[in-house]
């Protein structure tokens, strides 16, 4: 992600014509509407297994990628985003999951695998 970002305008960035990389705006409206299991998919394999998907978002367990130990982390208990932030922030990822008592944001780094999710534009 090379270009700033804005409230206003939605970066693209790997995402199809038509959707967009989510704000951190976006996030933070996602985690203020919805608790993490009303966002976490029913019988998805999260540990332990409480979501309920009210949202119909279907958040699945992915974890990420950590380059500096080569190895994947968290698979089973929390599920990270990369949002769009300006290049000169700190890169940031949405974390949800069974593990954290509340969805939050959390530092990112642009050698950690993280997921994407990307949002429909209005």
């Amino acid at each position: 992600i090379e270009a700033a970002v804005s409230a206003n305008t939605p970066l693209q960035g790997i995402c199809p014509t038509g959707w967009h990389v989510p704000t951190e705006a976006e996030c933070n409206d996602l985690m203020n509407t919805y608790d993490a299991t009303q966002l976490m998919a029913e019988g998805a394999g999260w540990v332990p297994d409480n979501g309920t998907n009210e949202s119909g978002m279907s958040l699945v367990p992915s974890g990420y990628y950590n380059s500096d130990l080569d190895r994947l982390e968290r698979m089973y208990s929390n599920a990270y985003f990369w949002i769009a932030t300006p290049p000169t922030a700190v890169y940031h990822a949405c974390q949800f999951g069974a593990a954290c008592s509340s969805m939050e944001m959390v530092p990112g780094s642009l050698k950690m695998g993280y997921n994407t999710r990307c949002v429909a534009n209005e």
